[in-house]
């Protein structure tokens, strides 16, 4: 990758532990979590004023906009609190969502994670002594992810609000290698339960649970990490996908989960899920 992108990456852990400063009080700071934990999302799009544009009608997101070394970037903020990314690369085929995941030693992480097939795409790079280390990599079948090593407090996003980020999937090609490898690499335990009949599995990291596992619905699409936003009104966001370019892959339905999720691409590309999720 070019160097403009690694300095896109470490551009975004700078901000990203920065606010973690600011905003240590929030209850997205309290909410901790350890290893395995995602602690920001950020959007790779080719267009970054459709993307906000497209978003901001969606799920009534606010952006802050810089410029680093002519590239745009935008904060993502829900309520005025920041949990996530963009960036513009204008020569990406289409945009996505990459999750970054806490570590508590870089090195082991890839260490394991490339003993066990996946491989570095980026290599590890220091922004300073106080806030870290970060490495982006890719999955045995293709999915991608970055980690973060840092001294500030451990972090996690989810959290069951409007807007926010509720939950994360793997979407595999071959659940039993992708269980296997990530049980290992991330030292988590794995449940195996079923969702709406079909099998499905959750990563835990102790009792905690930190993503889902199922076979990718998608009939050829890639694997891929996908993430979840809390949407309260999930037949009125169906009718705001209809009015957009965006890709319905699964409109609201009784057969699935309640009708209470919606999955699409958004206009450039990105996957993403909407669930009106309710705390048992």
């Amino acid at each position: 990758m070019k160097k403009s992108i690694l300095g896109f990456f470490a551009f975004l852990l700078v901000v990203q532990i920065g606010l973690s400063n600011v905003n240590s009080k929030s209850p997205l700071f309290n909410n901790l979590q350890d290893y395995g934990g995602v602690v920001w999302y950020n959007l790779v799009t080719p267009d970054i004023s459709s993307s906000k544009k497209f978003y901001a009608k969606l799920c009534k997101w606010t952006f802050q906009d810089f410029v680093v070394k002519g590239q745009k970037l935008a904060i993502i903020s829900n309520n005025g609190q920041p949990i996530g990314s963009m960036i513009e690369i204008k020569k990406a085929d289409s945009s996505a969502w990459i999750a970054s995941v806490q570590t508590d030693n870089i090195d082991a992480s890839i260490s394991d994670f490339v003993a066990n097939g996946g491989r570095v795409i980026i290599d590890k790079f220091k922004i300073n002594q106080s806030v870290g280390e970060q490495v982006i990599v890719e999955g045995p079948l293709g999915e991608k992810l970055s980690f973060i090593e840092t001294m500030q407090p451990k972090m996690s996003l989810l959290e069951n609000k409007e807007g926010k980020w509720i939950w994360q999937e793997l979407w595999s090609s071959d659940p039993s290698i992708s269980e296997k490898f990530y049980t290992t690499t991330l030292n988590l335990t794995v449940t195996e339960t079923e969702d709406d009949g079909k099998p499905y599995w959750i990563f835990k990291n102790g009792d905690k649970k930190v993503a889902g596992l199922m076979t990718n619905p998608l009939t050829g699409a890639n694997p891929q990490w996908v993430p979840y936003v809390k949407i309260t009104d999930i037949d009125g966001a169906y009718n705001l996908l209809q009015q957009t370019d965006a890709h319905v892959y699964l409109k609201p339905t009784p057969e699935v989960r309640n009708g209470n999720i919606v999955v699409f691409q958004d206009p450039l590309g990105a996957t993403l899920c909407f669930e009106n999720f309710a705390n048992n």
